[in-house]
């Protein structure tokens, strides 16, 4: 993560589930949660943005928190 200095290795075991990811981005407003998958260290997913945009979400796999957004 270019803001935090954080590395998220390729390898890594999440410790999340999908199911935690798409409970995280839903306390955090997102709605419409869909295509959640790992690749690359963390957790990617798409949803409407608490705003109503659609946009890809990264999420840090050890805290749920989104770290990234992106239009999609």
């Amino acid at each position: 993560d270019p803001r935090t200095g954080t590395v998220y290795p390729n390898e890594q075991v999440a410790r999340m589930s999908e199911r935690d990811v798409r409970a995280a981005l839903a306390a955090a407003g997102y709605t419409n949660v869909h295509d959640v998958d790992y690749e690359d260290g963390i957790w990617n997913a798409e949803a409407d943005s608490p705003t109503g945009k659609d946009v890809e979400v990264k999420i840090d796999p050890s805290t749920g928190k989104v770290i990234g957004t992106e239009k999609d």
